[in-house]
């Protein structure tokens, strides 16, 4: 799961948790759109476990940490894009 922390004009805070199937699915969207985004999305990793988007700790526990790491500043820049295209 992805957390957000949205913070309204308000003062008021709001934490959304998603998960990667989500944005996977607003980016299917985009795309049915025409809508171009300048960064990459963060795909599945092809040694991944069946339907997630991380690799198994089982199968790559060296791997795990770092690709979560690197797909979430991924989504994060992608995000970044998202929101200025909302803009």
């Amino acid at each position: 799961a992805y957390i957000l922390r949205v913070q309204h004009a308000n003062g008021q805070i709001m934490e959304l948790e998603h998960r990667y199937s989500e944005f996977a699915k607003l980016r299917d969207l985009l795309q049915a759109h025409s809508i171009q985004m300048p960064c990459a999305f963060p795909e599945k990793h092809w040694a991944g476990r069946l339907g997630q988007w991380t690799p198994s700790l089982k199968w790559a526990p060296s791997q795990h940490d770092d690709l979560v790491q690197y797909r979430k500043v991924q989504l994060d820049v992608w995000l970044v894009h998202v929101v200025e295209q909302y803009n």
